[in-house]
Formats: structure tokens, C-alpha cells, sequence
């Protein structure tokens, strides 16, 4: 299902940089997931990191609401495949994917059936899964600088 820009109004507050993900040049991670405990751990785990901004959505709608009203591009997508919603992880996905054609997606489940439906370019996770795993995973996803 594929959303219009239209429907996802009204338009949100921007989130500030992470100041201590290098600010606004830094790469930008999307965290979805409908579970705020798994959300901000992954988060967390992100900004301890330092490599990207990090922003969090709890839901489909907020994270396409963010994807087209803030002024950064999404560099890295990590979203729950079974969000509670119209709208799951897979379709999100190619919604970010329509909107940010180079970003990069991670997807995760705690059914790993569901990883069926993920694109060729696309990684699949399943929960759980060891925190070293999702920062390797990650750091494979982001871009790379060419300094």
C-alpha cells in the first residue's frame, strides 16, 4: 500500500540533530516499532554508537509523516515487520524506499516467516537477536564516508 504525501499531513514538529551523532551530517537511522521497550533499546544502542542520528517513530504513520516533512533524508530504515497497523514493516518500507531510493532497510521480527516477504536488498533480523549483531548489521548499512 502506498501512501501520498498528502495523507500524511499535518506536519509534524522536526526532531533536533543527536549533537552527539556529529550533528546534521551525520547519517540518519529511522527506528520503527510499535513496542516503545524494543524501540528505544535499539535506539539507544544507536546513539551509543555515535555514527547517525537516530529517530524514533511508534508507528507507520509517524515515521512517513517524518520521512516527508523533515529536511534530512532517510539514510537507514529499522522497522518491525508486524506493526500493529493497516500499514507493516514490509509496505513502510517500500513507501521510505519510494521516498529515499538509496536508503537502506532493516527489518526484524520476532516471526521469522515473516522475512518471506523482504526484498533482495533488504536485511532480515530476528528477534531476539544479540545488540552486537544489530550494531554490525547497522554499520554495514550505513554510508560510508570518503574521508
Amino acid at each position: 500500500m502506498q501512501i501520498s504525501a498528502a495523507a500524511l499531513q499535518p506536519i509534524i514538529q522536526r526532531p533536533a540533530p543527536d549533537a552527539a551523532a556529529g550533528g546534521s551530517n551525520a547519517p540518519v537511522i529511522l527506528v520503527v516499532d510499535d513496542d516503545a521497550g524494543i524501540r528505544r533499546l535499539v535506539a539507544a544502542v544507536l546513539r551509543r554508537m555515535t555514527l547517525a542520528q537516530v529517530i524514533e517513530a511508534g508507528d507507520p504513520y509517524t515515521a512517513l509523516r517524518i520521512a516527508t516533512t523533515d529536511a534530512r533524508k532517510i539514510d537507514v530504515l529499522i522497522s518491525d515487520i508486524g506493526l500493529r497497523s493497516a500499514i507493516n514493516g514490509i509496505e513502510l518500507a517500500g513507501n521510505i524506499a519510494a521516498l529515499f531510493p538509496m536508503a537502506r532497510v532493516l527489518l526484524i521480527s520476532a516471526d521469522e516467516s515473516s522475512g518471506s516477504g523482504v526484498r533482495p536488498e533488504w536485511r532480515f533480523l530476528a528477534k531476539p537477536f544479540p545488540v552486537s549483531v544489530l550494531m554490525d548489521c547497522v554499520t554495514g548499512l550505513l554510508p560510508h564516508s570518503s574521508a
